[in-house]
């Protein structure tokens, strides 16, 4: 857990520019500001280089294989329905009555 906090600040900072403005006073506080460094990425992946999980936009994502996928990734904020994505108590017992007879 604490791996992901890092590395979310640290992508955060990646794209930040550090920009300070101080006076010819040492004794004055400097004020620091930053601003967003323009990328060729495009916006599905500058949301996960900053951490943050990106909408479902294409129809393959909407494939169970994909919803297992984005679970797997991001867990249950991903917005993933999980009944759709493991088998009910009856298909259970379907497949071990099939399998014992």
């Amino acid at each position: 857990m604490k791996l992901s906090i890092i590395s979310r600040k640290l992508s955060s900072r990646i794209f930040t520019r550090f920009a300070s403005t101080s006076s010819a006073k040492p004794e004055e506080t400097t004020t620091t500001k930053f601003s967003k460094i323009k990328t060729s990425l495009n916006e599905r992946h500058q949301i996960l280089v900053e951490g943050g999980i990106p909408p479902i936009s294409y129809d393959f994502e909407k494939q169970k294989w994909a919803q297992k996928q984005r679970f797997g990734t991001f867990g249950m904020k991903s917005g993933v329905d999980i009944r759709t994505i493991w088998p009910t108590v009856e298909v259970i017992f379907k497949l071990i009555f099939v399998k014992t007879c």
